[in-house]
């Protein structure tokens, strides 16, 4: 799905996106997440914007609680030997 979504923006154009809009790209499932609103006078240039979209915010946040409870539970095993 991720290559469907970075396909369809290298085929985009600037009649595709106005002026004012940024689209929202998950930097890990490279998929397009949000498009964004935004105030630009008419001579800034926009362009995509990186961010991480809410299921891989979801895994990482499990990843990061389940690295450290283990982290955790092998430094009480350290003090126990201690």
């Amino acid at each position: 799905m991720a290559n469907k979504d970075l396909e369809r923006t290298q085929r985009l154009t600037p009649e595709d996106i106005p002026w004012k809009t940024i689209p929202m790209v998950c930097s890990w499932c490279k998929q397009i997440y949000k498009i964004e609103q935004w105030k630009f006078s008419e001579n800034q240039r926009t362009g995509v914007s990186h961010g991480i979209c809410p299921d891989c915010l979801e895994k990482q946040t499990k990843q990061m609680d389940a690295e450290k409870a283990a982290q955790d539970q092998a430094n009480a095993e350290n003090d126990k030997q201690d």
